[in-house]
């Protein structure tokens, strides 16, 4: 079985938190049991369904993928990696409605012209993860592009090596099985972090195929959290503004092309004619195998176990 993503603190979180409310609950019952009566057994029945669908409503979570099927894709389909920053600075509203959600709606429709490619989603701030692995499913991907913010990773800053040392790594095993492949990187630069020497020989030796999009404007703006102003230790609120010549000076070092996406200026919709010109081939429609996602058989069996807990209701205690 594959996982879409791995478990993070927030899952084992609610673990704890649901083991620890049972805990006080049975200790509970068992104190007052001795004055008002001998606690019902059922009550561990109800504990098993209850850590069960819990347990089903978190695997639906990390969306398990498991067998396999056949779709149509044609041999001229890419592989396109989507790179998002997700430092605070993306939160800032100079670019409208913020440069995050700018980015969200100009991906969501980047993918749905781009759907006879396969896509994967990385995202990074002070580190990278993958957040979807290269799929033709790209209901999925618009599903995670939805959830993109910038609480997910740490408040660190901006190291770029850390995406394109990932980059680089899927571009060599991807070059192997004789595919076609581009990156775009979104970022407002800011607080970058130098690019790697090596990083940079070994992306120009693979000939990576990269698309740099900064976003942001040069008077910027102010940063948010949680849609509350960011105020520096000070006691200013903290700005950002997009950093043109830091993204450039990456670009002329990884040959990559510069884009932009602001409010006047949006380059975002000559990317996939931009794509289109990646390792052009020819080919008719052929078969291949994909696995299935599975999330979906998981979470209605977890509906319905949590129904059925809900409409059978039991005795606290036996008098």
């Amino acid at each position: 079985m594959n996982w879409a993503k791995s478990i993070s603190w927030y899952e084992i979180g609610y673990i704890i938190v649901f083991l620890l409310l049972y805990a006080y609950y049975f200790w509970r019952t068992f104190n007052m049991g001795k004055s008002v009566g001998k606690p019902s057994r059922l009550r561990y029945i109800k504990f098993v369904l209850r850590s069960i669908y819990l347990g089903l409503f978190i695997i639906a979570l990390l969306g398990p993928s498991f067998g396999i099927s056949e779709t149509e894709a044609r041999t001229t389909s890419k592989d396109i990696i989507l790179a998002v920053d997700l430092s605070s600075s993306m939160n800032t509203s100079d670019v409208s409605p913020s440069r995050l959600e700018k980015t969200k709606l100009e991906l969501n429709h980047l993918v749905e012209v781009l759907n006879e490619n396969r896509i994967g989603m990385l995202v990074f701030g002070s580190q990278a993860y993958w957040q979807v692995p290269l799929t033709f499913d790209t209901d999925v991907i618009k599903e995670y592009i939805k959830t993109l913010n910038t609480n997910q990773l740490p408040l660190e800053g901006t190291n770029i090596n850390a995406p394109l040392e990932m980059i680089a790594d899927k571009f060599e095993e991807l070059k192997g099985q004789n595919r076609s492949a581009m990156a775009i990187v979104i970022t407002d630069g800011e607080s970058f972090s130098e690019v790697a020497e090596e990083l940079t020989l070994r992306l120009n030796r693979i000939g990576a195929d990269l698309i740099l999009v900064g976003t942001g404007t040069s008077e910027g703006g102010e940063v948010e959290i949680n849609n509350q102003p960011l105020i520096l230790e000070d006691g200013s609120f903290a700005r950002s503004s997009l950093d043109s010549l830091g993204l450039r000076k990456v670009s002329n070092l990884l040959n990559a092309e510069l884009m932009f996406m602001q409010n006047e200026k949006n380059d975002f919709a000559l990317i996939p004619e931009r794509i289109n010109q990646v390792g052009k081939n020819t080919g008719d429609k052929r078969k291949l195998l994909v696995s299935n996602n599975k999330y979906f058989s998981f979470l209605i069996a977890a509906i319905i176990l949590a129904s059925i807990d809900f409409l059978f209701r039991i005795k606290t205690f036996e008098i």
